[in-house]
């Protein structure tokens, strides 16, 4: 069983980030563990939990609609994954903190254990929360043609 999460709407991760006026560059940052399973969980469009060269396909679309929506408003907007942000670990904080380093405001795609490896792990100021726990769900996985979905069981 495993925590689900559904991403928050645009227009509340916008207000938190508007509360940094000066912000110019964004981060994206997501868990390939529970929240990209949420997103293959949550996909309309059956996406898989990771593709044929092991990238969280279903939480990069997710991230990739956030950016597209924010590159208007912010001069730079980048997004990078990490595997399971809910265990720390040094190569993950050097990771975290290269990105957090290049951007003004951090949104985090994550369960709320994830949320708190970005905050010990960064200086940033400014880390928004991109998804919220929904509850548990038991699932399974399913690998077809060198992809792996995930299902509800």
């Amino acid at each position: 069983m495993g925590v689900t999460l559904d991403t928050l709407s645009d227009e509340i991760i916008l207000k938190d980030l508007h509360k940094n006026e000066d912000a110019k560059s964004i981060g994206i940052i997501g868990c390939m563990g529970c929240a990209a399973i949420s997103c293959g969980l949550n996909s309309t469009t059956n996406e898989p939990v990771l593709n044929s060269r092991m990238q969280p396909e279903a939480l990069q679309n997710q991230m990739k609609r956030l950016k597209s929506n924010l590159d208007s408003e912010y001069e730079k907007v980048t997004t990078d994954h990490v595997f399971t942000l809910c265990s720390s670990s040094r190569s993950k904080e050097r990771k975290i903190n290269k990105v957090a380093k290049k951007v003004d405001s951090l949104i985090v795609m994550s369960c709320p254990a994830g949320i708190e490896t970005v905050t010990k792990s960064t200086r940033s100021p400014n880390i928004i929360r991109g998804m919220k726990v929904t509850g548990f769900k038991s699932h399974t996985y399913k690998l077809k043609g060198f992809k792996l979905f995930v299902r509800e069981r």
